[in-house]
Order: C-alpha cells, then sequence, then structure tokens
C-alpha cells in the first residue's frame, strides 16, 4: 500500500525548510532540508519540493495532509509559504495545517539534542527581532513565551534580568539560536557579558527552521490536542504587531491627533438628498461588480453568482475548455471562471474597501493580509456558483477545470505574490496548466465582455489608481503604449485630492457625486501638458494647483464650495484625457475606441469620450461599470487566449510589480 505522506515547509526566513513524512509510519522522517534561498521563495519553493519528491520516488497523489510554517518571519516570506500551501491543499482536497516557525527552530535544536533553556530570536527586519524562549527536555519541548516583538536591546535587557546571578538549579544556562543572530549578536553578547549571564550560542546551522523541525512540531500539536482546524480556510501567518498605518493612527489616537490629511469636514458641502449617506451610489448600475463583501473577521458573506447568470444549456464537455482565474493585484481578492464560448460561468469579488477608507487609500501591508485571509473562501465560493450555474447539482472540481489563471503584475508586490502563489500551488498540486496574465491587459480585455464582437484596431484608455495611458491595440496581445502619466495616475489624483480634503476613500465616486452638483468652471485649474505635442500625462500639478486654491480661499476667510472645487478638478481631468485620446484616435487611424480601469467609470468621462468620438465618426466601446474594478472576469478573458496559444508558466514563475504591457 502506498505510504500517506505529510508534506512541510517554511518560507518564513532566508532558507526554504522542507520536509516529508511517512503519516502511516508514526510520522516518520523520510527526508529533511533547509535550502538557502534569500528573496526567491517563491521561485524556488515548488521546484524544490518537486526535486525532493522525485529523489525519494514520491507520489502528488500520496500527500494527505499539508504542513506549513505560519511564521512569525518575513512578511512577505511568511505569505508566500502560507498562500501556497492553501493552493496545493485546496487542490489535492487534503487537511493544511500551520504550527509555528520559531517552535521549528527549537525542535530541530532538540533534536540534535540540545537541553535546557533555548531562546529563538527570529530577524523580524526594522532593526527587530521575535523572541521566544523554550525549555527542552528529553520527553519534548515546553515554550516559556507567547509571540512577540521588540528591540534587540531591550530583549537582551529582559533577559539579563532573568538570567543575571541566579542561583536556581532550575534553570539552566541558556542557549540562544535563530537567524536573528545574524544582525544582532553583537548588541545581545554585550548585554549578556555585562551582567554575567551564562549562554552559549548554537551553530549556524541550526539558525534557520528546517522540515524535521516543522514535522516535530506538528507531532507534538498533535499529541497535546493544540491542532488546528485542517481546513485551509482557516491557516493565517502569525502576526506580531500591527501594520504601519495602523500603527500610526493608533498613536496618533493616543494623542488625541485627526487622521492626516483633513482639511474640511464633508458633510457640510454634501446635498444630502438622494441617500442617507450623501455619498452612496444614485443607482444600481454604480455598485461595482457581483461583490461578496468582507466583514471585520473578513467572513464571506452573501451570495453573487455574477449578474444572475443564466447560461444556455450544455454538456460539460461542450463548454471546454473551463478556466479558473484570479485576481489580487491590489485590494479586491477575485476568482471567476470562463468557458470555451467566453462566457462568464461565474464571476466573485471579496472587496476590502471598508478596510482601507480610514487611511484614504489602500495600505499594501493590509492589502496582503486580507488577501491571504480571503483567496480560499473566494475560489471555493466560485467554484460553488459555478457548478449551479452550469446545472451540475454540485460545485465545479478542480478536474473540471483545464487551466487556472493569475494575475502576475503589475500591482502591489505584496497582493501579487499571495494570488500567484496560490495559483502555483493549486496548479502543482492538480496538473492544470498555469497562466499568468497582465493585469493591465485585462483592463483591455474588459470591453470585450462588454461587446464580445469588438475587433482591433483600436485605441484604448486605461485610466487606474496606478495608471494612466494610451496604448493603440494593434491586434489582441500586440500594444504599443503611446504615452503614460509622469506622475499621478488619474485614479490616485482623485484619491489624494479627496483624502486631502477629508471626503474619504475611494475618491473617484465621492468627487464624481459632487462634481455633478457643482459649476465647472468656476475655477480654472491647470490643464497640464495638454499642448504638449505628445501623449504624455501629469497629475501632480494639478492637485498641488487643488490644495493650494483650497488654503488660499480658508486663508482669506471666503466660503468654499466644494461642488464647484470637485467639477472644476474633474473637468481639468477630462479634458486632457479626451483631446490625447482624440489626437491619438487620429494620428493612429483606427475607428475604434475603448476604455478600461477603475475611472472607466466615470459618469463624465465616459460621456465626454463618447461625445468627442461620434463626432469624429469613430465607433466607441465601454466597459460595463462592474467590469472598470479590478476583477477576475476580464483575467479570465484573457487568459482564455492564452490557453489557446499555449503560453503558460512554470513554477519558477514569480509576481512582478512593474510587469510592462
Amino acid at each position: 500500500m502506498s505510504a500517506k505522506l505529510i508534506l512541510a515547509f517554511d518560507t518564513s526566513t532566508e532558507a526554504i525548510a522542507l520536509g516529508i513524512a511517512d503519516a502511516s509510519a508514526d510520522n516518520a522522517i523520510i527526508s529533511s532540508d533547509s535550502i538557502l534561498a534569500p528573496r526567491c521563495a517563491n521561485e524556488r519553493l515548488l521546484s524544490c519540493v518537486e526535486e525532493m519528491m522525485e529523489r525519494e520516488g514520491l507520489e502528488k497523489r500520496d500527500i494527505a495532509a499539508i504542513v506549513c510554517g505560519r511564521g512569525p518571519g518575513s512578511f512577505t516570506g511568511v505569505r508566500i509559504g502560507v498562500a501556497t500551501a492553501k493552493g496545493i491543499a485546496s487542490g489535492l482536497g487534503c487537511p493544511l495545517h500551520g504550527v509555528s516557525t520559531l517552535d521549528a527552530v527549537a525542535w530541530e535544536a532538540w533534536a540534535n539534542g540540545i537541553r535546557g533553556q533555548l531562546a529563538v530570536l527570529g530577524d523580524a527586519l526594522r532593526k527587530e527581532v521575535y523572541p521566544v524562549r523554550y525549555e527542552l527536555e528529553d520527553s519534548g519541548i515546553v515554550r516559556l513565551d507567547p509571540d512577540g516583538v521588540d528591540k534587540p536591546a531591550a530583549v537582551a535587557k529582559r533577559w539579563a534580568r532573568y538570567y543575571a546571578g541566579t542561583t536556581n538549579p532550575a534553570i539552566t544556562p541558556l542557549s540562544i539560536t535563530g537567524d536573528g543572530l545574524a544582525k544582532f549578536l553583537g548588541v545581545l553578547e554585550e548585554e549578556l557579558l555585562k551582567e554575567e549571564v551564562s549562554f552559549g550560542l548554537l551553530d549556524e546551522r541550526f539558525w534557520h527552521p528546517t522540515g524535521r523541525g516543522l514535522i516535530l512540531a506538528y507531532q507534538d500539536a498533535c499529541r497535546s490536542g493544540r491542532l488546528d482546524s485542517g481546513n485551509p480556510n482557516d491557516l493565517l501567518p502569525v502576526y506580531t504587531r500591527l501594520s504601519d498605518a495602523e500603527e500610526n493612527e493608533k498613536a496618533r489616537k493616543a494623542k488625541g491627533l485627526p487622521q492626516r490629511g483633513v482639511l474640511l469636514n464633508p458633510i457640510d458641502f454634501i446635498e444630502q438628498s438622494d441617500s442617507p449617506e450623501g455619498l452612496a451610489p444614485s443607482t444600481t448600475e454604480d455598485v461595482p461588480h457581483d461583490g461578496v463583501a468582507l466583514d471585520q473577521e473578513l467572513t464571506l458573506i452573501g451570495s453573487a453568482i455574477s449578474g444572475d447568470v443564466e447560461l444556455e444549456e450544455a454538456p460539460l464537455d461542450e463548454r471546454k475548455p473551463l478556466i479558473l482565474a484570479i485576481e489580487s493585484s491590489c485590494d479586491e481578492t477575485a476568482a471567476a471562471i470562463i468557458d470555451g464560448k467566453r462566457e462568464m460561468v461565474a464571476d466573485l469579488l471579496a472587496t476590502q474597501v471598508d478596510f482601507h477608507k480610514r487611511f484614504g487609500g489602500v495600505v499594501p501591508e493590509i492589502a496582503s493580509r486580507k488577501h491571504t485571509e480571503a483567496i480560499v473562501g473566494i475560489v471555493e465560493e466560485t467554484m460553488e456558483h459555478a457548478g449551479e450555474a452550469l446545472g451540475l447539482g454540485r460545485g465545479l472540481r478542480w478536474s473540471d477545470l483545464d487551466a487556472i489563471a493569475v494575475t502576475q503584475g503589475p500591482g502591489l508586490i505584496g497582493a501579487l505574490v499571495v494570488g500567484v502563489a496560490f495559483a502555483k500551488g493549486a496548479s502543482w498540486a492538480t496538473g492544470l496548466p498555469l497562466i499568468g496574465v497582465n493585469h493591465m491587459e485585462g483592463h483591455i480585455y474588459a470591453n470585450q465582455i462588454s461587446n464580445p464582437d469588438i475587433e482591433p484596431p483600436m485605441v484604448v484608455s486605461l485610466v487606474s489608481g496606478g495608471h494612466t495611458m494610451l496604448v493603440h491595440v494593434r491586434d489582441w496581445g500586440d500594444y504599443e503604449i503611446l504615452g503614460q502619466t509622469l506622475d499621478d495616475a488619474v485614479g490616485e489624483a482623485y484619491d489624494k485630492v479627496a483624502k486631502a480634503l477629508g471626503l474619504g476613500y475611494p475618491g473617484g465616486p465621492v468627487i464624481s457625486k459632487l462634481a455633478a452638483q457643482g459649476n465647472p468652471a468656476a475655477i480654472d485649474f491647470p490643464r497640464a501638458m495638454l499642448h504638449s505635442h505628445d501623449y504624455r500625462f501629469s497629475l501632480s500639478g494639478l492637485k498641488t494647483a487643488v490644495m493650494t486654491y483650497v488654503k488660499q480661499e480658508l486663508d482669506a476667510g471666503r466660503e468654499l464650495s466644494l461642488p464647484d472645487l470637485a467639477a472644476s478638478f474633474q473637468r481639468a481631468v477630462v479634458d486632457v484625457q479626451v483631446a490625447k485620446a482624440v489626437t491619438a484616435v487620429k494620428e493612429t487611424g483606427v475607428h475604434e475606441f475603448c476604455l478600461g480601469g477603475g475611472v472607466a467609470a466615470n459618469p463624465e468621462l465616459r460621456a465626454a469620450l463618447t461625445e468627442a468620438m461620434e463626432k469624429i465618426g469613430v465607433h466607441v466601446t465601454l466597459p460595463k461599470l462592474s467590469d472598470c474594478t479590478d476583477n477576475a472576469g476580464m483575467i479570465a478573458a484573457v487568459a482564455l487566449d492564452s490557453y489557446r496559444a499555449g503560453t503558460f508558466l512554470d513554477l519558477t514563475a514569480d509576481a512582478k510589480a512593474n510587469l510592462p504591457l
């Protein structure tokens, strides 16, 4: 009978810890390793797993459970390991269990005969460490401290006070290990020697976690009844501190200070006529996407099948290929499934907007954490809804799929790595090919979802929170960037102006709503680069002009009309976008114009571009409002063409924050 394997790995440090045990033989360790791989864990992890399994003659189908190091450690490193483990466990349909990275280091020391008190000092970056002490006995280890983070000097002083001059025979000399020693050994030695504390350093080969240490930590959790649920959706990294944005917010509140950048109280300026909040969408069409909202515990709530999809009855084979797409480039965790007829079988999105509102913009660290929490749930929900839409009487299974696609870039690197690592893990587990998609190409393809008959050549204006560019689409997959912003993107400018005025986040819908009540000719804001005779954009000067105007008006004691300000700002943005788009269409000679990106939902921009293009006889395709925001449907649309072209990624693929179009 085949062995039932436990696959364990950890990427929380600069080393990849990797181990395999035989669950059918009391978790006897088959192989264990610790491979130095600084800043390339996402590229090397699955290759290392595959190499170890091939070396031992083992098969993926025999894996009975995954064990993953949860940290604490490098934030990005921890998430790479956790997201990959979630992908593998989801793809194999097996349990996923998490153990402490520091516990794994302690257990490796125990396995090498170290006894007495051991301190593990993990490198927490930012000139801090993760310090935990253990008692290593013949029967096992006992953890003496909870997880925490501190400056190394403070840790050394605390240990010195505890151990200095002790005559207690129960307190044995202290041994120290952990990758934090590489940077902070000198600080520790100075403080401990000053207090005459007896201590020893373990050899450097014991500083990182190992596969054996992970498996021993897992065995200990099994024996002690501390084993977690095994549900991949439940496993979360160990965090010992808030994000920087949350820490700053906490500090300002403690001092009684307001949030930064708030000049005005918007409630004084916004009419309340059409909604209780004054800022709510005026029609249901304005609600972004078929969203699955997230509450404060990041629980998926609601039931959202894309647009109440009604699919034509057809056997599953006639809908092939079926491709699962995943999007996690910024602050939306999304998944979609497309079929061979280009019909979106399911298209769901979990939004984080409520988490970022109070900071006036997306906080990358929070976004990455929330993706790690949401990704299993959103994929499972999408596959469940897809099965319903296809009339299967069950959720779609991995074996029903033909490929897995994921946004590879551009975007926030911490957010991207979660989606890429999960997709790679699922691809490795299932054997399904992996497709990498450019996020900006997805925004181009969003127009194809609205108008399946659209064909290049065409010019596309891509306007979002991170990008502003004009693209000549000569054919699907053949793009020429005519020009792009030199500084702020359009969406970024909207958000920064809204934040500075105290209007909240996201800024686009708020400013658009205010602008509808104001006079766009009231304030003559600059139209930067309007006459530059090229396709470059610049929004930074306009943003500064708005702030300067506000300060001057307030200093002069004049009443400020926020609707007029919003309308004038928006008109300045739109005028430049329209003028350059019209020039691009004329110079390229195309007869089709499209819009893409989050700002493509702006009503004035849509109307102004449509009117300008119709005047010169150019057909305009606009994405549905739900397809303007980041979503997985547009990623799936690109992936279908890539699948048919046989364009796939291998196990060494990584996220790319600046992936070019």
